[in-house]
């Protein structure tokens, strides 16, 4: 049994991962992007959660595979199927692997408004809060109420209100 929780996998030449023989994993909050294949296996069950498939060449279960997803979104159609909420890249948004803290790499959401004119990205606070973890890859707070589908959290800064008290300014 494979458990992948606050992960990437990411520029695979083939699957991201494959799981044979009957095995069985569960995937929490990882993101699975710009693979030649997402996933593969033959005879076993995958169950993903809070997960984000975004830009892979070929899609959910393209194996003889047992999926099953909540909270979790592709941009492949053929996802659809299996509980994924499928979304144009467009409105993904993923940006490109590059170190944002933490140990390793990972793909982050955009900061700013989409092309849309909406949020900046729909994984943004789309996770089921059923299954969202305490952190995301690189050890940032994922909020219990609202996550973001995939492994990063994208952390909101608020400035401190600026004004005066009292008089007014001298």
């Amino acid at each position: 049994n494979l458990k992948l929780e606050n992960t990437t996998l990411t520029g695979s030449t083939g699957s991201a991962f494959y799981i044979a023989n009957g095995g069985n994993a569960d995937l929490r909050h990882v993101t699975i992007a710009n693979n030649d294949r997402d996933i593969g296996g033959n005879g076993s069950a995958l169950n993903v959660y809070n997960t984000l498939f975004a830009d892979n060449a070929v899609g959910c279960n393209s194996l003889n595979l047992d999926l099953s997803a909540i909270g979790s979104i592709s941009t492949l159609t053929e996802c659809g199927d299996y509980g994924f909420s499928i979304q144009p890249t467009l409105f993904i948004e993923l940006q490109p692997l590059a170190d944002k803290g933490g140990l390793t790499q990972t793909h982050s959401l955009p900061d700013t408004l989409s092309v849309n004119g909406s949020r900046p990205s729909f994984a943004i606070d789309q996770g089921d809060s059923d299954y969202c973890l305490p952190i995301d890859q690189r050890g940032a707070e994922r909020p219990a109420s609202a996550c973001d589908v995939g492994s990063y959290e994208r952390v909101i800064f608020t400035l401190p209100e600026i004004g005066t008290s009292g008089g007014g300014l001298a």
